[in-house]
């Protein structure tokens, strides 16, 4: 190992996030002249790819807790909704839907799933009189709050670099039998496109 000389025998880890995609290079730093020239300038790799590759590698290889909600809730009836209205408005507007179509505007069913915290706060939104407030997105029945631990893996990459790495087959113990890439069902923050994580060693 390079480092070795100056960490000795102390263990350390890290996570790798990959993507793949077009970027721009810009070089940026203070002009100067001679032996100074070099330290004061360098090139900055700017674009989607890079951000995302950045909050992959914010999450691969670390434990998260987080705060969540398991919520419980009626959803609301399709056939209340028509084109012009929108979804899990206040009383209202809930009213202008059972006039227009004649059903209840929430089913008598229960749904369940598991929201941020953010997401939670979001559901609430208050009234025209602002004495009163209603949830978007159904009728919240009931909810309780936990912590979440994930454990993300020590490599996340995008599927297009997944999709990359069969493609080109440069080595079979990247895609082969032996690589066993899972898609992460845990929400990477500011990351819409599908992520997929694996601890893998392999010799160069």
């Amino acid at each position: 190992m390079v480092i070795s000389p100056l960490i000795g025998k102390g263990n350390f880890k890290c996570g790798i996030g990959i993507d793949y995609g077009t970027m721009r290079v810009i070089k940026v730093g203070v002009p100067r002249r001679g032996q100074e020239a070099s330290p004061n300038r360098g090139l900055v790799w700017a674009g989607a790819p890079a951000n995302i590759a950045s909050r992959l590698t914010d999450r691969a290889n670390k434990s998260i807790t987080e705060t969540v909600y398991d919520i419980t809730y009626k959803p609301i009836n399709p056939a209340a909704v028509t084109p012009t209205g929108w979804l899990g408005m206040g009383p209202l507007v809930q009213s202008y839907y059972r006039n227009r179509t004649g059903e209840p505007l929430y089913l008598s069913s229960l749904a369940t799933k598991t929201i941020t915290e953010g997401a939670f706060a979001q559901m609430f939104v208050a009234g025209d009189n602002g004495n009163s407030y209603f949830t978007s997105g159904g009728q919240l029945v009931t909810f309780k709050r936990r912590e979440k631990t994930t454990i993300y893996p020590g490599i996340l990459m995008t599927e297009a670099v997944l999709k990359g790495l069969m493609a080109e087959k440069l080595s079979p113990q990247l895609y082969g039998p032996r690589a066993t890439w899972v898609e992460e069902v845990n929400v990477i923050p500011n990351v819409n496109v599908r992520v997929y994580g694996g601890d893998f060693t392999w010799q160069l």
